[in-house]
């Protein structure tokens, strides 16, 4: 997640954010307009018919970041337009000493449900990927252990779960804000996904997709969002992420992996989607084909969800409907 710096609230502002926190009454729904969002992740349940939309919890009122250590929330729709009043699944515990959480992902592990999360822990700047585990989609979830699976004393977020060979990873973002040129990076993890195993390696850095980086600006160093998705096409492993483009638009990456595989070596890096948007995700809707949510724009108190069209080519991903 990359914000932009703070600026004045305008009188729209204002009564977007009102609409956004608004606690609703009984039976009230909202439209995708009205949800305020950072790091959009869609889990379709099949079973009931609906598309469950996670999001961190948000403070009413809150300026800037603006995240509540409060945990996870679900809104559920049939259509992707119409969203029934968000239900809290996750409440962080008060040992976590959580002062931020963003970027809540929910993944379907064996027989269990899974939130893999970014926590601001004892302060601003100590902040990695907590995973919390649940019997049931819509919780209640509770934490898979006492530290983040990341290491401790990294700067870390943004993690999202990938199975290969029957064995589970988390790929993440060493945040450039501590390395300098952000990085894409794999742990291995338990079965129960409550550890790492060993340390991390690294897949490729922020600067490996800029043909020509400066050397100077932010925007070439930032990694964010990773996301993977193997085409059944062409069996290609393919990963979105994002980055701060020039004059700092948010965008979206793709890279590919060369031998198919996690370990890589991850190349043939592009821009697929460059109009202000970005941690994305790839889901499949209830009628099967494929979509893209992200959130747009990328300024602070004016996010929202988004949600595209993506064809799958074999050779790669293509987001329609800009």
């Amino acid at each position: 997640m990359f914000l932009k710096g703070v600026v004045a609230i305008s009188q729209g502002e204002i009564l977007g954010m009102a609409l956004a926190f608004m606690v609703p009454c009984a039976g009230w729904s909202l439209t995708t307009e009205e949800i305020r969002m950072r790091d959009p992740f869609v889990v379709t349940d099949t079973e009931r018919g609906v598309y469950c939309l996670v999001s961190s919890y948000f403070t009413p009122g809150c300026r800037g970041w603006g995240f509540r250590g409060d945990g996870v929330q679900i809104y559920e729709s049939k259509d992707l337009v119409t969203w029934e009043q968000p239900r809290q699944v996750l409440k962080m515990p008060k040992e976590i000493g959580c002062r931020m959480f963003w970027a809540p992902e929910i993944h379907r592990y064996k027989d269990k449900w899974y939130v893999f999360g970014t926590v601001n822990y004892r302060s601003r700047k100590a902040k990695g990927t907590w995973t919390f585990v649940s019997d049931d989609l819509r919780g209640p979830y509770r934490p898979t252990g006492t530290r983040s699976i990341t290491p401790p004393e990294w700067e870390s977020l943004d993690g999202t779960l990938w199975v290969e060979d029957g064995r589970p990873n988390m790929v993440f973002c060493h945040e450039w804000t501590q390395v300098t040129n952000g990085e894409i990076c794999a742990v291995a993890m338990t079965d129960d996904l409550s550890a790492p195993i060993g340390r991390p390696r690294t897949l490729f850095k922020a600067t490996d997709y800029t043909p020509t980086p400066s050397g100077h600006r932010v925007e070439d160093h930032v990694t964010d969002g990773p996301f993977l998705y193997r085409s059944p096409k062409s069996g290609k492993l393919f990963m979105t992420w994002s980055n701060i483009g020039r004059g700092g638009c948010y965008l979206v990456v793709l890279s590919e992996s060369a031998s198919g595989r996690l370990a890589g070596p991850w190349g043939n890096h592009r821009v697929i989607f460059k109009k202000d948007g970005g941690h994305g995700m790839v889901f499949r809707k209830l009628d099967g084909s494929l979509a893209f949510a992200l959130h747009r724009p990328n300024r602070a108190r004016d996010e929202r969800p988004r949600f595209f069209a993506v064809v799958d080519t074999g050779d790669s991903l293509e987001i329609r409907g800009e």
